[in-house]
């Protein structure tokens, strides 16, 4: 399995959280092509597996570039499955410079890499309709992300009034939109608090951060907001999710992709409002999450709906509870597992009896 270990990239965790429950061997992508190449036919498999996003062999330009041409050379020495963890669109791409080059330049890059990859992977319905319409891709088949078990006690109501976003902290995550909606609950909940705990990861978002920092002095919200800056242990986050009412995940970008944090956090069966956006189109509204539009008024709405009905905050605690039991890692592993052995038949018989 060929993936980036780059903290800064969501699909590093995944991508070894997969690879432990497989049982592959990881090759990391972060270092020079020479090391990179010199790891890769070390390691002789019968299978191979690139777990892409935007970034996984440096810059996007350098990915797009080298996501076709090393694709190309691996299927001459077995299978090659490509899972996509993100797709642009000239809808995700409308506040980008120059979006239709961008746009052009992914599909160029994904149609050549689909003249070689045997299959192709995605997390949701949405991101196999826009790689088999949009980007004109075969063979494309839907696993969901993987979930951990839920831990002892999850879905336990807790006696706080604390909202909790969780994740990198960037421009698209809307959490400006989010500090307002809490700055409009306060008169209705008083000893409302929100957590905002993730990671910055890049020289940009540290203005970003900045500014919600000032944000929350200019709007009077010291006494009801904390930032939490740092990568969380494992330990850190479950008591994070055991002390939280409500996860808010207000993200405004319109990339095609699924939340690896949906999929970390639903064992603790926190009721989540989240917004309309192709990022959570697996879940259902109602059920598993509340889907509002990433503004404050519809945050505050969702927000107080969880606080103040404890029958639909137990029903999307139950909902995500039961979606971290389906994906559990488990078996999206064993779907992964259904699929090597279907490509490496058509290979090689021989090979697939081994998986």
């Amino acid at each position: 399995m060929i993936a980036t270990s780059h903290k800064g990239a969501g699909a590093s965790f995944t991508s070894k959280r997969l690879a432990d429950a497989v049982g592959a061997i990881l090759v990391p992508t972060d270092r020079s092509v020479i090391s990179f190449g010199r790891d890769i036919f070390r390691h002789r498999s019968d299978l191979y597996h690139i777990q892409f996003e935007y970034r996984t062999f440096g810059g996007v330009a350098r990915s797009l570039t080298i996501l076709p041409l090393l694709t190309a050379v691996l299927s001459s020495l077995g299978p090659v499955v490509v899972t996509l963890h993100g797709l642009v669109t000239e809808a995700s791409l409308r506040e980008r410079h120059f979006k239709r080059l961008v746009h052009t330049a992914f599909r160029y890059s994904l149609r050549a890499t689909g003249c070689f990859a045997t299959a192709f992977v995605v997390h949701s319905e949405e991101m196999r309709k826009t790689a088999e319409g949009d980007y004109g891709l075969h063979h494309v088949s839907v696993i969901p992300l993987g979930s951990d078990p839920p831990p002892s006690g999850a879905g336990a109501r807790p006696a706080t009034h604390r909202v909790v976003f969780f994740g990198f902290i960037r421009p698209e995550k809307g959490l400006n939109h989010l500090l307002r909606a809490i700055g409009q609950l306060r008169g209705a909940v008083p000893d409302i608090q929100l957590t905002i705990a993730g990671s910055v990861v890049r020289s940009r978002e540290r203005g970003y951060l900045l500014g919600l920092q000032e944000q929350v002095q200019a709007e009077g919200l010291t006494k009801h907001v904390t930032f939490l800056t740092k990568f969380l242990s494992d330990g850190e986050i479950a008591e994070l999710m055991r002390d939280a009412a409500v996860l808010a995940l207000p993200y405004t970008d319109r990339f095609v992709e699924v939340s690896a944090i949906v999929h970390h956090l639903a064992g603790f069966g926190v009721p989540l409002v989240c917004s309309k956006t192709p990022r959570f189109s697996e879940l259902e509204d109602g059920v598993e999450c509340l889907k509002a539009t990433p503004e404050p008024d519809a945050l505050a709405q969702g927000i107080l709906r969880i606080l103040t009905e404890p029958a639909l905050a137990s029903s999307l605690s139950q909902g995500l509870l039961r979606r971290s039991k389906l994906d559990s890692w488990d078996h999206v592993a064993a779907r992964h597992r259904d699929l090597y052995r279907e490509l490496m038949r058509a290979w090689s018989p021989h090979h697939a009896s081994a998986v």
